[in-house]
């Protein structure tokens, strides 16, 4: 995934999420469907504010999990499309300032 650097990345604001040891589910009523996320994941989910791009997050994830650039923008650009497909997510029209 061609990760957007402009435009904030939302969550839906209907999802419901409960933390788990080690993790989160996260489940879409509306869908019938549930995911479950480990810590890492977790982390990604609460960085998607409506704030911060995508580029933030990885920038943050790769600070918070000490681990290389190259490596977190595949897993978060992965972790987004996923979240994307499944209509968990989506970027916010307006650029950030």
């Amino acid at each position: 995934m061609q990760l957007n650097v402009i435009y904030p990345v939302k969550r839906r604001s209907d999802i419901s999420s409960l933390e788990v040891e080690k993790g989160i589910f996260i489940t879409d009523m509306k869908a019938g469907a549930y995911f479950r996320l480990n810590s890492t994941g977790k982390r990604v989910w609460e960085l998607i504010d409506g704030r911060k791009s995508a580029e933030e997050i990885v920038r943050l994830v790769t600070n918070e999990f000490a681990v290389e650039e190259e490596t977190t923008r595949k897993e978060v650009g992965e972790f987004l499309e996923n979240m994307k497909e499944n209509k968990l997510v989506d970027f916010v029209d307006a650029p950030l300032k």
